[in-house]
């Protein structure tokens, strides 16, 4: 179980292949094994050395296709420049947590998902989409639609830490593979998108999770970010942005750009940034770009492009909650094949003040191919592809509890809406579940959801 960490080779990597704009200057691989090559076989060194690194043995040889090797050592003196002491005190510990956490790298690497609970995807929509101009991973954040406050009420601080770690190790292993292959360093680009932020899905809890994984992945993932992007910033990014700044290493602080504009009504291509790194068929439609994703269901954590709110937690009774704005509409997106069935059932709430009111339900299919097709600058989309599931039915608060199916004839994204618009000033409350009934096989919206003997699932 004793970790070999390999010395410089004469050769270890290929040629640099040319990159865009400045990558060109930046060294290669090869010039700074060169540079740092006394630093790098000093800390191999002491790595190998039983009383130096016996309480930091890690994995078994072969485990996983992580080489520690001098370009692994190579991140750890890139971060520690002048402080030997300090790159082998950090690399030490990065041994002995990959040792500790086998299970959670080996889903990484095998591309399966944490052993975690589930719901984390549903609440925290974060994962990486795809690379920019110059193979570096990009590491999308929907920040508008992540729920932390539901989120940290069905999982523990430790458990999102390690879900972040996960994802952590995800663009570790593509950024290593392709050092390796190009021979520049690879280091990931974080685009944090701030559309449809709410402070209320705010929760302090969450914030000390992801402070806590980010003071640990500058320890143990160094030289891993090259470039951290806000994008679709809000009017309150003041107070947003000291939250932010605060769970941030130096570091990464140091390394934050603001983009300009809004994706909901202007290309991306207005961002400096954008136009420099990205390829528009590279950045979800939700960015402004061309990318649907339409066989993940959407471009992050299989959320549908088209969503603009974060997803709701049910109460103990199995019912979501939610408060339609007057002018908007609530949303539910779910994926589907054939065959399945659509189960529904909600109650428009009586309000306190204004008493009786309505909502406009309905539900749509977006046929599979139409997907392709996103919405341009402005937000204005194609719905003449749409196939009508259940027209829109206006339903008042004194109907009471309305239920239903409805079968799904093709592959496709299910919406299924309560419309407020016909409400100048008044919200409405709204009790709502939905629920995919799979065919003879399995329903790509059904997976993880209870049975429908009693009540279909909330959303």
């Amino acid at each position: 179980g004793i970790l070999c960490v390999c010395r410089i080779p004469p050769s270890v990597c290929s040629s640099p292949s040319m990159s865009p704009q400045d990558q060109d200057a930046e060294p290669t691989v090869q010039e700074l094994l060169q540079q740092y090559s006394d630093d790098i076989n000093r800390l191999v060194s002491s790595l190998n050395d039983p009383e130096v690194s016996a309480d930091a043995t890690p994995l078994l040889p072969g485990q996983f296709r992580v080489v520690y090797d001098a370009i692994w050592a190579l991140r750890f003196i890139l971060s520690h420049i002048g402080d030997p002491a300090g790159a082998l005190d950090a690399a030490r510990k990065t041994l002995a947590w990959r040792r500790e956490n086998v299970a959670l790298l080996q889903a990484a690497l095998d591309g399966s998902p944490p052993p975690l609970p589930p719901s984390i995807t549903r609440y925290l929509v974060a994962g990486v989409h795809k690379a920019t101009k110059t193979n570096d991973p990009i590491y999308i954040v929907r920040a508008g639609l992540s729920n932390a406050p539901a989120l940290m009420s069905e999982v523990s601080q430790e458990e999102v830490v390690a879900w972040l770690m996960y994802r952590r190790e995800q663009v570790f292993l593509e950024c290593d593979r392709y050092t390796r292959e190009s021979g520049r360093i690879c280091k990931m680009i974080t685009v944090n998108d701030m559309n449809f932020l709410s402070l209320s899905k705010n929760d302090g809890r969450f914030m000390a999770a992801l402070k806590a994984s980010s003071k640990l992945s500058e320890v143990y993932y160094p030289q891993m970010l090259r470039t951290a992007v806000l994008i679709n910033v809000p009017a309150f990014i003041k107070v947003v942005s000291r939250g932010l700044m605060s769970v941030m290493p130096a570091r990464t602080r140091a390394k934050m750009r603001v983009c300009p504009g809004s994706t909901l009504t202007q290309d991306i291509s207005r961002c400096p940034f954008a136009r420099q790194w990205l390829d528009k068929a590279a950045v979800p439609s939700f960015l402004g770009g061309t990318c649907t994703c339409p066989a993940a269901g959407g471009c992050v954590c299989g959320i549908a492009n088209d969503q603009h709110a974060a997803n709701l937690r049910a109460d103990k009774e199995g019912v979501c909650h939610a408060l339609v704005p007057a002018r908007g509409a609530h949303e539910v997106f779910l994926p589907a094949v054939p065959g399945c069935v659509l189960a529904y059932a909600y109650e428009v709430e009586r309000g306190t003040l204004n008493g009786h009111g309505s909502l406009t339900f309905s539900v749509v299919l977006r046929p599979e191919d139409a997907l392709d097709h996103p919405a341009g600058a402005g937000g204005a989309r194609d719905n003449s592809a749409d196939l009508v599931l259940v027209a829109p039915t206006k339903t008042r608060s004194d109907t009471g509890r309305v239920s239903g199916e409805v079968g799904v004839p093709q592959a496709g994204m299910l919406v299924i809406t309560w419309s407020n618009s016909g409400a100048a000033l008044m919200s409405r409350g709204l009790k709502c579940a939905v629920d995919l009934r799979p065919p003879a096989g399995s329903c790509a919206g059904s997976e993880g959801r209870p049975s429908l003997d009693r009540d279909p699932h909330p959303m």
